[in-house]
């Protein structure tokens, strides 16, 4: 279910990214927005002051929410009652969470350097506002016509935060402050994919979503240095001729248990974001002219036929 949720976002986004134009198309033009993390802590301290925590929430929160917040709501915090029960499944970790807020004005200027480095390798780059707020540990990043939606609990990790109420596999995937530039520059990455990309071109087949996750984990990668999914190219960095076998089989379909978004998998949740990255850095790595083959990434057409001209499958033959 989830995968088809993603996959009915993702073609509306495709449906409406004529509104992309309308962004600045420098990077200093980009516009942080924190409005969100102020309202939430000011539902927490009015919960903590002896109040019911979902009142708080919808008075103080969602009753303020930006134009970022109403979309990730739409998205996937769904309800004041689905952000009330994550914060009382993981009520020491929400309380930490403070403790970093201050950091993340620390991370606006390295933030911008990534973009700068998109625009030396990616000229027609636009930059949507980014929206920062709180969630419920469904999306670390998502976007929407509206810009990029981050949900900062997912990268508020500190040394002494509280494991209470997660799954290894969920645990594993949640990062400190400093990841915040990366998954800022992973989700413009795809903003810029649904400005270019053709409906008809993304079929919805884990081939399909792998080459658009990889793409972004290798850009944001090439612009900042790192990509989101270490503990995924970890587990699979001595397993890939095993795990590109395994990958054929299912390629094609649009089942992406084990693959995508799997917390249950018994092994790192997204290692097709790592099969799309080593598919696509394949690609570019053979690439005589690499701004060409940037702007083929972003723009890859049919997955199958990216596949093809990408060299990899014939690399294990």
């Amino acid at each position: 279910m989830k995968n088809i949720l993603f996959c009915i976002i993702f073609l509306f986004c495709i449906s409406i990214t004529g509104k992309a134009q309308s962004f600045p198309d420098k990077p200093n033009q980009i516009k942080i927005i924190t409005s969100d993390l102020d309202h939430f802590w000011q539902a927490y301290d009015h919960w903590k002051a002896g109040n019911n925590l979902k009142k708080s929430l919808e008075d103080f929160y969602f009753a303020k929410a930006s134009e970022g917040l109403k979309a990730f709501v739409a998205q996937k915090i769904t309800s004041s009652d689905a952000l009330t029960k994550a914060i009382l499944k993981h009520p020491q970790y929400y309380a930490q969470m403070r403790s970093v807020m201050p950091m993340i004005k620390g991370e606006y200027a390295k933030t911008i350097k990534h973009m700068h480095e998109l625009e030396k390798i990616y000229e027609p780059a636009v930059y949507p506002p980014v929206y920062l707020m709180v969630g419920n540990f469904t999306a670390g990043g998502r976007i929407s016509d509206t810009g990029l939606l981050i949900g900062v609990e997912y990268y508020s990790k500190t040394p002494t935060s509280s494991a209470e109420g997660f799954s290894k596999n969920r645990w594993a995937i949640i990062r400190n402050i400093k990841s915040i530039s990366t998954i800022i520059t992973h989700e413009l990455v795809h903003f810029q994919q649904l400005a270019v990309m053709k409906k008809e071109h993304w079929t919805g087949t884990l081939l399909s979503q792998a080459i658009l996750e990889g793409t972004a984990d290798f850009i944001a990668e090439l612009t900042s240095g790192n990509h989101i999914n270490d503990v995924a190219h970890t587990y699979a960095k001595q397993k890939e001729k095993i795990l590109w076998q395994e990958f054929q089989t299912k390629m094609h379909g649009k089942d992406y248990k084990g693959w995508m978004y799997d917390q249950n998998a018994g092994r790192p949740a997204d290692l097709g974001y790592w099969m799309g990255y080593e598919i696509v850095k394949y690609y570019y790595d053979h690439a005589a002219d690499k701004k060409a083959a940037i702007k083929n990434i972003i723009n890859p057409g049919y997955a199958k036929d990216f596949l093809k001209i990408s060299g990899y499958a014939d690399k294990h033959q």
